[in-house]
């Protein structure tokens, strides 16, 4: 593709090194493959639809999208599943709300 012997990888290697030191190298490679990655899958959407146009055909290679999370089961069809403990208070009754909110000062809320 670009005919790079050996010799001149290493000095582009080592210019690199000295530029970006040890830690970001893999930073800028990464950032460098995904950039790159963008650009070409943005080159063959952009091919794709100047064939379409052209030949007025639609693509035979469907396009990936991604994968759909299954749902989640539930203990009960009514809704979320609760701890027993919460189950318990509210067939007792005991979890139920106050007609009028608890003053715990002991001041006259009116």
């Amino acid at each position: 593709m670009f005919n790079i012997g050996t010799q001149e990888l290493l000095v582009i290697l080592l210019i690199a090194l000295l530029l970006f030191g040890a830690r970001r190298i893999p930073e800028v490679a990464r950032s460098f493959g995904k950039g790159l990655h963008d650009f070409r899958e943005a080159m063959s959407g952009f091919e794709r639809e100047i064939r379409e146009e052209a030949l007025g055909e639609k693509s035979v290679t469907p396009r990936l999208q991604p994968p759909r999370q299954a749902p989640v089961a539930r203990g009960d069809a009514a809704g979320p599943s609760r701890p027993a403990s919460q189950v318990a208070e509210q067939a007792d009754g005991a979890g139920a709300a106050s007609p009028r909110p608890e003053n715990p000062a002991g001041q006259d809320p009116a």
